[in-house]
């Protein structure tokens, strides 16, 4: 097993839910590298809503209850995420990343994660994170 320390994004998880995802087989072969997966808390909600969108309330139902035995582990926000989060949201006001994603930034630079399992590369690529020069993206 991969031993990087990793964070996970809405779409990472979704692709990894939904077998109709275009990339959920390569996502899937991804999430079995790893041991643990952070997810910070504040993704959820949107998890939840994009997973019942795509593959109904079962779907939903079926990753919630799976979760403590999968390699997700959640991370709160703790109030300094709150506050660079904030500081992100006004830094990149005029690229429009939003409230979650900024908030994976912010986890991922308190815990020193250089890695990044999202399919959003668009936002994920313009923020320059204060631990490392670029995060690494996959898939």
């Amino acid at each position: 097993m991969t031993k990087t320390e990793v964070i996970a994004d809405t779409s990472f998880v979704v692709a990894v839910m939904i077998s109709t995802d275009r990339w959920h087989q390569r996502c899937v072969d991804l999430f079995n590298q790893y041991d643990r997966i952070y997810l910070p808390q504040s993704a959820l909600a949107e998890i939840a809503f994009m997973i019942t969108r795509l593959g109904g309330r079962q779907a939903t139902l079926y990753f919630f209850q799976h979760l403590n035995q999968s390699p997700y582990e959640l991370v709160a926000l703790i109030p300094e995420d709150i506050q660079r989060t904030a500081d992100l949201l006004d830094q990149y006001a005029d690229a429009r990343p939003d409230f979650v994603d900024l908030s994976i930034v912010a986890v991922a630079e308190r815990m020193n994660v250089p890695r990044i399992l999202t399919l959003d590369r668009r936002d994920f690529e313009i923020i320059r994170p204060r631990h490392i020069d670029h995060f690494e993206l996959l898939p």
